[in-house]
């Protein structure tokens, strides 16, 4: 059912009380059903969840910090949550990108990361659940003796429910100019690989987190890199047969949510053929060829905050980073003077009940 739709599935009684915070309740066959109430987060929304009828609150960290449950209400109890860890960092010289931070979910009729199952929400009481954001992962800069290292991965975010939810940080780029350590980094989602003397695999991703990274250039010549995985896709491969026509690897695209209400504009990135908002893409791989105009050129960043890889042969600036906040991997530079671009910071965002359905 289209979002445009929700709103006329049947007839309902206007809520009342919107945003005022704490619990509402509602009574319903003689009961006064009451929802959670809960304080913590850098926002925090409340909407009319249909089409189940139900109104929720979202509460959304992007900073570390708690929610503190000061009453547990009698609808159950139940948290949603999206759970999505720091980006890794691209690489610098016409090398990988950083993958995605992982993204773990349970909200209801949407997907978790890497085409895993999705998970079970998590019933809370009155206590404090604390919150941890991971941050990106830096991008590569210039080493000794014009050498680089790989990308640094991303940080973890772990929201600690009854059973603690870790995210893992995204996989940083490999180097170009690493010879036996063209792979990418494994991670949430896993970093793009470069080549020297041989091709570079992918790092690769976590289970029901995300997906791997793309391969290296396929020969010497091709001075390009893999592109980073993402929440919802792999990272692509490198192509070209040389330096005049090869290609930096696209990231992988990430996961949409609703988590935060369907008019929600503030966090995430917009995907022009879905709903919710997108988040843990994987950054576009750099890219340095020859000619000029290029053929070739920068990998594209996946939608849900990957940075986009840079095209060369002239270096103009570093690598574009990962969106902060949506745990999105770093885009691949093309040359030692600079530096790849860092990954995105994660995010943490849960929802429950606070007036039932009618």
């Amino acid at each position: 059912m289209s979002i445009e739709n929700w709103w006329h599935k049947k007839e309902k009684p206007l809520w009342g009380l919107l945003g005022m915070g704490g619990g509402n309740s509602q009574v319903k066959g003689g009961v006064a059903d009451s929802g959670i109430e809960a304080t913590g987060g850098n926002a925090t929304v409340d909407y009319p969840g249909a089409p189940d009828g139900n109104k929720y609150r979202c509460h959304i960290w992007t900073g570390s910090g708690s929610l503190v449950v000061s009453d547990a209400g009698t609808l159950g109890a139940a948290v949603e949550y999206v759970v999505v860890a720091g980006g890794g960092g691209g690489s610098n010289q016409h090398s990988g990108a950083g993958g995605a931070g992982g993204y773990r979910s349970s909200v209801s009729g949407e997907n978790t990361g890497g085409g895993g199952s999705l998970e079970s929400s998590q019933t809370v009481s009155a206590a404090t659940y604390p919150v941890t954001i991971g941050g990106g992962g830096a991008g590569s800069t210039p080493g000794p003796n014009g050498g680089s290292p790989a990308g640094s991965n991303g940080n973890t975010s772990t929201f600690a429910l009854p059973s603690s939810v870790s995210s893992t940080g995204g996989g940083g780029g490999a180097n170009w100019s690493s010879p036996g350590d063209t792979n990418g980094r494994p991670g949430g989602c896993g970093g793009g690989a470069s080549s020297h003397s041989s091709q570079g695999t992918g790092g690769s991703g976590t289970s029901g987190q995300g997906y791997a990274g793309g391969n290296g250039s396929p020969g010497p010549l091709c001075h390009s890199g893999g592109g980073g995985g993402g929440g919802g896709a792999v990272g692509t491969n490198a192509t070209g047969t040389d330096s005049f026509d090869a290609k930096g690897g696209n990231g992988g695209i990430g996961v949409g949510t609703l988590i935060a209400g369907p008019t929600n504009t503030s966090y995430g990135e917009t995907n022009p053929t879905s709903p919710g908002r997108w988040f843990a893409g994987g950054g576009g791989a750099g890219w340095y060829g020859d000619d000029w105009p290029p053929t070739g050129g920068g990998g594209f960043g996946g939608i849900g905050g990957g940075g986009q890889g840079l095209k060369g042969p002239q270096p103009t600036s570093s690598g574009n980073p990962g969106t902060t906040n949506t745990g999105g991997g770093g885009g691949g530079a093309i040359w030692v003077p600079n530096s790849g671009g860092a990954g995105g910071s994660g995010i943490v965002m849960c929802r429950y009940i606070i007036t039932p359905d009618q």
